[in-house]
């Protein structure tokens, strides 16, 4: 029969009882380790698992939520823009790392657009990563 010592190899009584090894602490260490490599368990996972449940009109600052929403030009440009949703409108890229520039006060040449992460991701690298390389 398991005890509670041979479950959790950290609990008061392995402790005390002397049932403390390197192997039990590799054992919760790695686990731990890959808990946290793996994000298996985030902060949202333990405040929900706190049983609390929110208003629908309660406003969490927690989540970035903001109560105001989009802007009515934001809006606008979205609408605007919907249409072509399916599309990847390299024309647009120019116009948007100009005006991205300006707005964080950047020179252009600083500002690099890529449809999705993989372009940026490989360009980020030292050396990209070569076929069948472990």
């Amino acid at each position: 029969m398991k005890t509670n010592a041979d479950q959790f190899p950290f609990s008061n009584e392995s402790v005390s009882r002397g049932r403390f090894s390197r192997r039990s602490f590799l054992k919760a260490s790695s686990a731990a380790s890959a808990a946290l490599a793996l994000s298996i368990v985030t902060e949202p996972m333990l405040a929900s698992a706190a049983g609390e449940t929110d208003s629908p009109d309660a406003i969490m600052i927690n989540r970035n939520e903001n109560p105001l929403g989009p802007s009515p030009a934001a809006r606008q440009a979205a609408a605007g823009i919907l249409i072509q949703g399916g599309r990847y409108r390299s024309d647009l890229t120019e116009a948007f790392v100009a005006s991205y520039a300006q707005a964080e006060g950047l020179k252009p040449e600083y500002v690099k657009a890529y449809p999705g992460s993989s372009g940026c991701i490989l360009r980020s690298w030292p050396t990209p990563p070569q076929a069948g390389a472990t």
